[in-house]
């Protein structure tokens, strides 16, 4: 918690340096440099404040076949702590982040803070009925680091925050990186549901989102994966 404050201030705080440099030295040759070195300076802090470059931890695959910027991985075990928000996709992974960090930062039986994992992942609620205005309801997901077991996390203070124990999956990925506005999801998941069309691959469930990096994030510089998990014989 507290290097992702740290990250937080100190990118307002290069963003307000840059911007006040700019406004009051722009036109001035001899002063350019330090303007291009602030900006550079800032685009590699917020690079290390990603949560690819800050060591968080993510779950361990193994990668059984790649094609471009598709995978077919294999994942042993994972535990996720779970929350079910209402809403328009956008909204409902910012809400359902704030039940998950709530608990994860110490709102649990024991006040234990958890570390922070990516990646966070969203998926439409198929056991929920849509509400009478048409909303979806979306399973917003937290992947607990592997030193714990089921039995070991703490139990949450909210009845809002659940768990699930996945063992032997196997997926279909596709990595992309840029913003996670509903065109840039939807094209990819498009490419996702093409490529296992041609494959004839067996699907169980519907393709769900991994966002491994804070929203200060460059979209560049992001990574996103769309999913979906494939039956597994035996």
């Amino acid at each position: 918690m507290a290097k992702l404050d740290f990250c937080h201030f100190g990118i307002i705080f290069l963003s307000m340096m840059v911007y006040s440099k700019e406004k009051r030295q722009h036109g001035t040759w001899w002063q350019k440099p330090l303007f291009l070195l602030l900006s550079l300076t800032l685009l590699v802090f917020i690079t290390s404040c990603s949560g690819e470059m800050m060591g968080v931890e993510t779950p361990k695959y193994t990668v059984i076949e790649k094609r471009g910027d598709v995978e077919r991985r294999s994942y042993d075990r994972m535990i996720l702590a779970q929350t079910t928000v209402q809403g328009p996709r956008d909204e409902a992974i910012s809400a359902g982040f704030r039940v998950l960090a709530d608990y994860i930062f110490g709102n649990n039986e024991r006040g234990e803070e958890i570390s922070m994992t990516a990646p966070v992942i969203q998926q439409p609620d198929t056991k929920a009925v849509s509400d009478i205005e048409g909303e979806k309801s979306w399973v917003v997901s937290f992947v607990a680091p592997s030193s714990y077991d089921l039995n070991a996390l703490p139990k949450p203070a909210s009845a809002n925050v659940t768990f699930t124990e996945v063992r032997d999956m196997q997926v279909v990925a596709l990595t992309f990186s840029g913003s996670q506005n509903a065109e840039n999801l939807q094209k990819h998941m498009a490419q996702l549901l093409d490529y296992v069309g041609a494959q004839n691959l067996k699907t169980v469930g519907q393709p769900f989102y991994a966002f491994y990096d804070p929203p200060w994030t460059p979209p560049f510089l992001r990574r996103n994966e769309v999913m979906i998990a494939l039956e597994v014989n035996g």
